[in-house]
């Protein structure tokens, strides 16, 4: 048996649409093992053949097997710190684990860039499951059935907050809201603001971050499936914040932040007086990514 730990992760990051991903000291931890029926233990949902794990772990299977002899029976423990449909990467995780588990029963025929690239077929786009492979803040995108990433250290002036709310919202709700085409301005301050972010994360440079953080690709579209976010991004950039935006397609929010004595002692107060009831959690970078030991 194996028991595998994925990283929580935040995509987007601002204005690096479906390209930028950072790992989070949040983890879903799975153990898995093959077993003469489909078995699973504390599975909040889809405890069948369609749990994301199970279905990630059989398409490595059925590849390796070329479709014959696959094995069918595996035992899957879920212990999870990683809330549901939040924008906080959870499926990530069960992609992940899934093949990592897969591959480990194999005796590791694959590469880690190999899963890489099955991970991105099931998922769709690289943003949050390179970052739960490789951790650290990813930076990736995929060409011609090739994926590219770069792993990027960011500065430790930073401090990092997710806001989560008591209410969900899917990845799939939240692309139907994108339009088909934006503006080229639009377009063009993307480019540049994703460019100056990288870089202001990379060597601290906080006045540059605070204005370059803006999205102008998605969010604008997602922020109204998201109630009070404006409200929210306002309080916060003006309480310690430099940053606030949607974690992933919402409804979680990151924030960036400078002065957290400021944040911890304003920001609990005016998300007390919300509709929606809000966690703060403080979270640091997690620059291992997904990790296994066989138990």
């Amino acid at each position: 048996m194996y028991k595998i730990s994925v990283p929580a992760t935040s995509a987007n990051i601002g204005p690096g649409f479906d390209s930028f991903g950072l790992a989070l000291n949040v983890y879903n931890k799975f153990f898995i093992d093959y077993a003469e029926d489909l078995i699973f233990e504390n599975c909040e949902v889809a405890n069948n053949k369609n749990n994301l794990v199970y279905t990630s772990a059989m398409s490595l299977f059925n590849d390796y097997y070329k479709g014959e002899h696959v094995p069918r029976g595996l035992y899957i423990k879920f212990e999870t710190q990683i809330p549901l449909s939040r924008g906080l990467g959870s499926s990530a995780t069960c992609i992940v684990a899934g093949l990592i588990g897969a591959n480990l029963l194999l005796g590791q025929p694959y590469s880690t860039e190999k899963l890489l690239e099955m991970a991105v077929r099931i998922e769709g786009h690289p943003d949050n499951v390179a970052p739960a492979f490789f951790g650290g803040l990813n930076i990736s995108t995929k060409s011609r059935n090739r994926i590219f990433h770069k792993k990027v250290q960011v500065s430790d002036r930073y401090s990092f907050y997710v806001l989560i709310p008591d209410f969900t919202l899917s990845t799939s709700k939240s692309r139907v809201v994108l339009p088909e085409q934006v503006p080229f301005k639009d377009a063009a301050n993307n480019i540049a603001n994703a460019s100056l972010m990288v870089l202001s994360l990379m060597d601290g440079d906080k006045e540059t971050l605070r204005f370059v953080s803006r999205d102008q690709l998605h969010e604008p579209y997602r922020k109204e499936l998201v109630p009070s976010f404006d409200f929210i991004k306002e309080k916060v950039l003006s309480n310690g914040g430099l940053s606030c935006f949607l974690s992933g397609a919402g409804p979680s929010l990151l924030c960036i932040v400078e002065n957290t004595e400021q944040f911890e002692r304003s920001i609990p107060a005016i998300l007390g007086g919300l509709k929606s009831k809000w966690i703060i959690q403080q979270v640091d970078i997690d620059y291992n990514g997904a990790k296994w030991v066989k138990v």
